[in-house]
């Protein structure tokens, strides 16, 4: 809730930041769990359908840290559909929407391959701009993001980690490599390659 002064008051739900906080969940550290409930007591307060649009300076003051910081766990709570971000261009502002964890669906294992290779593509094309990305249709590569995915019973452990250790996914090889190296199939595997 936030009064008319826009102070920020919430309470924690102890299951909700658990829930946050679970490596086979979300994964996310304190500080996110803390960000995700601020986001969340001021889209509610906002009243505005397009979101909030407190702004990166503020939660960096209200958080102690850096702006950057706030970018970089922003853009994980989007990567994870805990949080979706609309930019308006014309007011200058960028609205965030905060779905509740109730409101979250369970995804299929095909769309969280497509979810996770969507993540490495857009790493890969940060790197070098390449329009085209080859390892996208590679049936080898989706099959050891799907048995990541039942290992964990999510795709957002592995999310999380292809975001804080994007340097291991810089290129096609690179990512083949890592996913040979943790997730190997077994030799006589029908897969084309």
């Amino acid at each position: 809730m936030a009064d008319k002064q826009n102070n920020i008051f919430f309470q924690f739900n102890e299951q909700e930041m658990l829930n946050l906080q679970d490596p086979n969940k979300y994964n996310l550290n304190f500080r996110q769990a803390i960000l995700y409930k601020i986001l969340a007591v001021t889209y509610e307060a906002s009243r505005d359908r397009q979101g909030t649009y407190i702004s990166n300076q503020r939660i960096a003051k209200l958080l102690t840290v850096t702006t950057r910081t706030v970018s970089d766990d922003i853009k994980q709570l989007s990567d994870l559909g805990l949080i979706s971000i609309t930019n308006n261009t014309k007011q200058h502002k960028r609205y965030i929407k905060v779905h509740t964890l109730k409101d979250l669906k369970k995804y299929s294992i095909d769309s969280m391959v497509k979810g996770i290779i969507e993540i490495l593509k857009k790493h890969v094309k940060d790197s070098y701009s390449d329009d085209y990305i080859s390892f996208a249709e590679n049936d080898r590569l989706k099959q050891q993001i799907k048995m990541a995915i039942e290992q964990d019973g999510t795709s957002n452990k592995l999310a999380s980690y292809i975001h804080k250790h994007h340097g291991d996914f810089l290129d096609e090889d690179s990512i083949r490599c890592w996913f040979d190296e943790h997730y190997p199939l077994a030799e006589d595997d029908d897969l084309p390659f």
